[in-house]
């Protein structure tokens, strides 16, 4: 932003070119999460440094770990994630497992839903593309909806919990018994930092 300010295209143009150097972002280890950032600051800035900074975010999915089978994401979109920072950080999240990895997405409230996501997308589309609704928390709902054997669990939420009917470690269970993964892991992530846990464990 800076840069561009100085109105200096020689300048502005080394500097797009240096941002989008794959070997810099490779050894730096820099994480999509950074690009978000540079992106929600380019927005009302400059065109190309938006789009510089779009392609850099997705070349730094490679610096994402990959992980062996199959994940499913579980992001919370009930009312009390609407808080800016919460759901921001909670859809970029999805979106970088998304790309980076083998991956399905359930949105849920009080109740939840499977939702298709073109991968082909940017990091920062996938991002912009996912709302978030109204209603209860039902953790439940998650596993009750899960339709296939997971290898991994990720749960991104602010872990506040309203409307289920019963434990979610009991429904984890259940799904755990139905399709025979007993070793499915799963990974609670506090997004709102309330310091509680729907699966102790």
């Amino acid at each position: 932003r800076n840069i561009i300010k100085l109105n200096d295209e020689v300048l502005k143009e080394k500097a797009l070119k240096a941002l989008l150097n794959e070997n810099a972002i490779k050894k730096s280890l820099v994480l999509p999460f950074r690009f978000s950032v540079a992106y929600d600051e380019m927005k009302n800035v400059d065109s190309d440094a938006l789009r510089a900074v779009s392609r850099a975010c997705e070349i730094s999915c490679n610096n994402v770990p990959k992980f062996n089978g199959k994940t499913l994401i579980a992001l919370d979109v009930s009312g009390s994630m609407e808080m800016e920072r919460v759901s921001d950080t909670a859809s970029l999240f999805a979106s970088v497992l998304l790309k980076s990895n083998d991956c399905d997405l359930i949105k849920f409230s009080d109740n939840a839903n499977y939702s298709m996501v073109n991968t082909d997308d940017s990091v920062l589309t996938i991002k912009e593309s996912i709302n978030y609704s109204f209603g209860g928390t039902n953790f439940s709902s998650v596993f009750e909806k899960a339709n296939k054997a997971y290898d991994r669990i990720i749960l991104l939420s602010d872990m506040q919990s309203w409307g289920d009917n019963y434990s979610p470690k009991q429904a984890y269970e259940k799904y755990k018994q139905k399709y025979n993964v007993q070793n499915c892991k799963f990974y609670s992530i506090d997004l709102a930092g309330c310091g509680t846990l729907q699966l102790p464990q």
